[in-house]
């Protein structure tokens, strides 16, 4: 108000308090995930990795702290996106990366989760996963990603499906 009182120009002084936010990523990387119909030209594992990198690549231009649900701590560095790819090859047949579910972890509140995977295990169980973390105060977004035959279900006659995580029929 001193600046705009001594002159004829409104001045507006603006204040906002900048900090980086934490996000958790986690891709679905389990046996589901490598289903792959005619209808598609990659498997929804790898739409699930594209789409967590290209995350992890946005957040952290914008300035936000990200990290890798299970493996890896919040980190805020430009290479964070690409440690995030290696943790992914290194452990790739880690018992946690293999679960169709994000792995049950504490996460600090006010903090944010992003979710990629197909999301078709039973709902009781998805619920569960998801109260925990709203519970801890963690917010978030969940992208499905399914392969186009299992949007449409275009299957004709008699059709075994089999699990492949568990071989259930």
């Amino acid at each position: 108000w001193r600046r705009s009182a001594s002159s004829d120009t409104l001045y507006v002084r603006e204040r906002e308090w900048e900090a980086a936010h934490t996000f958790w990523l986690w891709p679905d990387v389990s046996p589901s995930m490598a289903f792959q119909s005619h209808l598609s030209p990659v498997s929804k594992r790898d739409r699930a990795v594209v789409l967590t990198l290209a995350m992890a690549e946005l957040l952290v231009r914008a300035g936000e702290r990200i990290a890798l649900l299970g493996l890896t701590v919040p980190m805020a560095s430009r290479r964070a996106a690409s440690r995030i790819a290696q943790s992914l090859a290194t452990h790739e047949h880690d018992a946690a990366v293999q679960s169709s579910l994000p792995p049950p972890a504490r996460l600090s509140r006010f903090s944010s989760a992003l979710l990629f995977g197909d999301f078709l295990d039973p709902p009781e169980q998805i619920a569960l996963r998801f109260n925990a973390m709203a519970e801890g105060g963690v917010g978030g977004h969940v992208v499905q990603i399914l392969d186009p035959a299992e949007e449409t279900l275009a299957y004709h006659g008699r059709i075994e499906f089999r699990s492949p995580e568990s071989g259930e029929r």
